[in-house]
């Protein structure tokens, strides 16, 4: 397991190889880690430091790559050309969950690594999904902003879909940050943490994030969805299509705002809702740039199939900014 560093002036990003996971990212802007993170370990002669050997065992995919299908497939499986796939039910024995035990999350990934950007790469071989996949990640660093560029193909079709796992924390509650969504849609769903296929108007209910509006404000109103996934937990539609903004998060804590700007489709709001030790419940707060969970299984849903000369492409970018924007 090893640490790597990209900067800019604005910006200084730590990543392990270990599932990509990004341990750090550090702004002049704001002293100390905008994202969690497990303690570092310190030498016996306290100079040098070295990444928390807790990461070898997470389980809350702590700034880890997500994938090969991010997110949760229902039941553990998927037909694809009139053949059915059986996947790890590694989501409460019930559901495949983020690509399974055997996540990129777990993979150690080859890392070519220059001042300000890194290429990650790995050979996912067919298991449980079909097909040999190679799949390629760049980090970039420029100003405020991380990029990140997702790049797999592949010999045969299959399903993939790629997000970063990053908490952010904000150094102080997570209700207390205001949310704004470019989103007029979400996808709800049932007692299993499934979309039921609908794509609904968030307009008079408590996914409505149109206008800036603190996490807190309805995370405990009673709502039977998010009593479903004890607080956000939801993949919301994004307006438009292309690369544009998805979301933007003010957390007056640091008097920063992070803006998420994406050409995914969706992207899941995840507010922590089961964080454990070390970690707090609600913490830290995801943005997961994605195709919708269950598209293997919902016709209706962005097709997520890559296949010989179709290699599943995407980017995101996270920008840092003082100030309400």
């Amino acid at each position: 397991m090893k640490e790597f560093l990209i900067r800019s002036e604005m910006l200084e990003v730590k990543f392990l190889d270990l599932g990509g996971r990004i341990t750090s990212i550090t702004s002049p802007h704001y002293e100390g880690n905008l994202v969690l993170s497990y303690p570092e370990r310190v030498s016996n002669d306290g100079n040098y430091t070295f990444p928390s050997a807790m990461y070898l065992s997470d389980n809350n995919y702590l700034g880890a790559i997500a994938g090969r299908y991010a997110n949760r497939i229902a039941n553990g499986a998927f037909t694809l050309e009139g053949t059915e796939y059986a996947l790890d039910k590694n989501d409460n024995g019930i559901n495949c969950l983020h690509g399974g035990v055997a996540g990129y999350d777990k993979r150690v990934f080859n890392v070519d690594c220059s001042y300000s950007s890194a290429l990650l790469t790995l050979f996912d071989g067919e298991g449980i999904f079909p097909g040999n996949a190679d799949a390629a990640i760049r980090y970039s660093v420029t100003g405020s902003s991380l990029m990140i560029r997702y790049l797999v193909k592949t010999d045969r079709p299959t399903v993939i879909n790629l997000t970063n796992h990053t908490y952010f924390n904000p150094n102080g509650n997570i209700n207390d940050c205001e949310v704004r969504f470019d989103a007029d849609y979400y996808t709800p769903v049932d007692k299993k943490m499934i979309p039921t296929g609908e794509i609904k108007s968030v307009l008079s209910t408590p996914f409505d994030f149109r206008e800036y509006k603190k996490i807190g404000r309805d995370i405990n109103c009673g709502d039977e969805q998010l009593k479903i996934a004890d607080g956000f937990d939801h993949n919301f539609v994004i307006n438009g299509g292309g690369l544009r903004k998805a979301a933007q998060v003010y957390m007056p804590a640091t008097s920063l705002t992070l803006t998420v700007t994406t050409d995914m489709p969706g992207f899941q709001f995840y507010t922590g809702n089961f964080l454990r030790e070390p970690f707090m419940k609600r913490e830290g707060f995801c943005l997961e740039t994605q195709y919708y969970p269950d598209t293997p299984n919902k016709p209706n849903f962005p097709p997520c199939v890559a296949a010989p000369g179709k290699p599943f492409r995407s980017k995101t970018i996270y920008t840092f900014s003082q100030d309400k924007q």
